[in-house]
């Protein structure tokens, strides 16, 4: 307890000594001049008169209320932040933390300290205390003005700040800048959004590389991974409604650049972000666009195909379970992505589309225990097949209706052994409906 309170002084002493070494020393200097002019009046000097020291005083006094208010409304009330950051964050990151406190009251203390040599005439210490106040003021405003002057600035403030700290304060950086990012998706400012994730990529890539052991490093990336996919979990939502998926999948969640080391659990994130779809209210689904988000990963998202089937899977399977919407909407959208499924050209990733169709149709029709889902679904391929008859040149339509009726009639004919005669009797009256509806696919 001793201890704590003995560093606390020493801290205290510190900073008191930090913020007005400047006053003391001139204190200490103008009082000595003074007293040697006392003592030896013969000493070469310049006259002056009682009206001079009460003028120098009274500017003093008017410099430092000025000075030390208008700091300080700038610093407290400015609510402008640059590049996330306010402007009493960026004067801590220049350096200043110690001297803030000191830019509002460091006139003030001197206008108190010159009182009393005021009040004993003495001229030179009063004289040197006003021209010091005046250098700290300079001083001071120049620093803020720093700050406020530009990003160029900022950014070199920022960039020396994330090399200089340890890699756990990075939830510094990302508390300032993903609320912003956030607010520049909302608001469409690519330029904004551009800024703000390159900044983050830069303190993601920064702090990754602290030079370490290679498990104490690998520790690290993991725990900036980890750190990472939490903030990108909260945004990506946001990002997805107002960029779309395959935007908000490229620009967030890999930072406009996958093959940075350090990554954010991608699977994990959009598992979340489908998962929220999963209880979304019917007020709220439409939304989310999913047919031309489907859409836009079969036919723009850069990654594998394995990777396309799952994302559009999982929506299938999201809006599929969603048990708070209704029947109606639920087979309305459902009809919306097949649809997109069903555009089956050979020169428009066809196959890839015929692939997720059949593996949606195993699932929720052959492998389906509600028949009333089964043969809806059923029915909702069959009338988009018979709708885009314009294709059935292409291989890929020839291939997915033969696949997708061979599979139905080999689970009634011949899966015996998983299926009961019920099960395979119910899916038999689905084959016989769909040759019987009067589409010739």
């Amino acid at each position: 307890m001793k201890t704590k309170i003995k560093t606390k002084i020493k801290t205290k002493i510190k900073t008191i000594w930090h913020n007005y070494k400047a006053l003391i020393i001139i204190s200490v200097f103008g009082l000595i001049i003074d007293f040697l002019l006392k003592c030896h009046p013969n000493i070469s000097h310049i006259p002056v008169d009682s009206e001079y020291i009460g003028i120098v005083f009274g500017g003093l006094c008017a410099f430092s209320a000025i000075g030390s208010a208008l700091q300080a409304i700038i610093i407290g009330a400015n609510s402008n932040k640059i590049l996330g950051f306010s402007v009493l964050e960026l004067l801590e990151f220049h350096g200043e933390k110690n001297k803030i406190s000191g830019y509002v009251t460091f006139p003030l203390i001197s206008v108190i300290v010159a009182m009393f040599f005021y009040a004993k005439d003495f001229c030179t210490t009063v004289s040197l205390i006003t021209v010091i106040v005046l250098i700290r003021l300079t001083h001071s405003s120049w620093r803020i003005w720093e700050v406020l002057s530009g990003e160029k600035d900022t950014f070199e403030i920022i960039e020396k700040q994330i090399k200089s700290r340890p890699a756990k304060d990075i939830t510094l950086f990302f508390n300032a800048w993903f609320p912003e990012l956030k607010k520049a998706i909302i608001e469409n400012d690519g330029n904004r959004q551009n800024t703000y994730i390159g900044l983050i990529k830069k303190a993601v890539c920064q702090f990754a590389k602290e030079d370490k052991g290679d498990k104490e490093e690998n520790n690290n990336k993991e725990d900036i991974s980890t750190t990472l996919t939490n903030y990108l979990t909260s945004i990506f939502p946001i990002a997805c409604q107002y960029l779309g998926f395959v935007e908000a999948y490229k620009k967030i969640l890999y930072l406009d650049n996958p093959k940075e080391t350090v990554k954010a659990d991608v699977d994990s994130i959009i598992s979340k972000y489908l998962n929220d779809i999963r209880y979304c209210p019917e007020e709220n689904i439409q939304k989310y666009e999913i047919a031309n988000n489907i859409e836009d990963i079969i036919k723009t998202l850069t990654v594998d195909d394995y990777r396309k089937q799952r994302y559009v899977l999982q929506y299938f399977e999201t809006v599929f379970l969603n048990s708070v919407i209704s029947k109606e909407t639920k087979y309305s959208i459902i009809n919306s992505i097949i649809n997109k499924l069903c555009r089956l050209t050979d020169s428009d990733n066809g196959n890839l589309r015929g692939e997720i169709l059949l593996l949606a149709a195993k699932k929720y029709v052959l492998e389906n225990e509600s028949e009333e889902d089964r043969n809806k679904i059923m029915q909702i391929i069959v009338n988009n097949l018979f709708a885009k008859r314009i294709f059935q040149k292409n291989k890929c339509y020839i291939s997915v209706i033969a696949q997708l009726f061979r599979g139905l009639y080999f689970y009634c004919i011949y899966e015996k052994e998983t299926l009961s005669k019920a099960y395979r009797d119910q899916l038999a009256y689905i084959l016989h409906y769909s040759q019987g509806s009067g589409h010739k696919l």
